[in-house]
């Protein structure tokens, strides 16, 4: 395993994420990359101190999940107002109110990350905020295909 090109991964996803919560001024942002049943998280800004360690978490039904299956991006200003997913326990634990996600994709187009911003209160996200988040995902893409091709052949994480 090259582990200096898996901590580079985790560095510059850590970067992108700090970089999109600064920018959109969430409380919270992650970039998830899938591989099977989980997500590997190669970037997390804004966790609380009891989940700053966390690396990884099961990819169960929430936004996430809903990227990844559609392969479209996710725009939530109010996730009370979405039936199922305002009572998933990370969204609770966590006191998710709004989401934005984009999703970042392989070759052929499949979904094999998400690229997200999430707050603690309701609000419209901006046009502009929504360009940040789409160019982020975008300039993240080749880290992402790397770590995940390595992760779905058993040498990343």
């Amino acid at each position: 395993m090259d582990t200096t090109s898996e901590n580079d991964a985790f560095e510059a996803g850590d970067g992108y994420t700090r970089r999109l919560r600064e920018a959109l001024g969430s409380r919270l942002s992650l970039l998830s990359v899938f591989v099977g049943d989980r997500q590997i998280l190669l970037g997390a800004d804004g966790l609380p101190e009891q989940l700053q360690g966390v690396r990884e978490i099961p990819l169960v039904a929430g936004f996430c999940k809903h990227v990844k299956d559609t392969g479209a991006q996710l725009i939530v200003d109010d996730v009370r107002d979405e039936t199922g997913i305002a009572t998933h326990p990370l969204v609770v634990e966590l006191g998710i109110e709004a989401y934005a996600g984009w999703h970042v994709t392989d070759e052929s187009g499949r979904p094999v990350a998400v690229l997200c911003a999430m707050d603690d209160h309701p609000r419209a996200w901006s046009s502009g905020e929504l360009l940040t988040l789409m160019e982020l995902a975008h300039d993240c893409g080749s880290i992402v295909r790397g770590f995940a091709a390595r992760a779905e052949r058993g040498s990343a994480v």
